[in-house]
């Protein structure tokens, strides 16, 4: 059996009851945008391309920390679609979007619970959250 801290167990019940609204300021305000190995697999099968290739015209290494790979451009990313809001390789989307705004901040040991106060979602379910007790 995992062991699930409180805090990873209440950014899970989080993640569950979020609703996306579509604002799109997570995919204009929010970088950089890690690219994993099997994120760069997906993003090569969506595009039929090789991955050396779909990692030359998509991403770069990351800035920050030299290490690993992001989407080159992130503000907003190049994939989101600001004329009709939403992301055009939704399916293939990489992980860390997969998982945000609740568990994509921080690791699952982590006792940190990061709202992301660009995502009025998040922000309304971090409130009940706390109404409820469960924070």
């Amino acid at each position: 059996m995992k062991y699930i801290n409180a805090t990873y167990a209440a950014r899970l019940k989080a993640q569950e009851e979020f609703e996306c609204n579509n604002c799109g300021n997570c995919c204009t305000q929010c970088a950089p945008i890690d690219i994993t190995l099997e994120d760069l697999q997906r993003l090569a099968a969506h595009f039929g391309k090789s991955l050396k290739t779909t990692a030359k015209r998509h991403c770069k290494p990351n800035p920050y920390t030299g290490r690993g790979l992001v989407i080159k451009q992130d503000r907003p990313c190049k994939f989101y679609d600001s004329k009709n809001k939403k992301c055009k390789i939704y399916e293939s989307r990489p992980e860390v979007c997969r998982k945000h705004p609740f568990l994509s901040s921080e690791p699952e040991w982590s006792n940190s619970f990061m709202v992301p106060l660009h995502c009025k979602s998040a922000c309304e379910i971090h409130k009940k959250m706390i109404e409820r007790g469960e924070i």
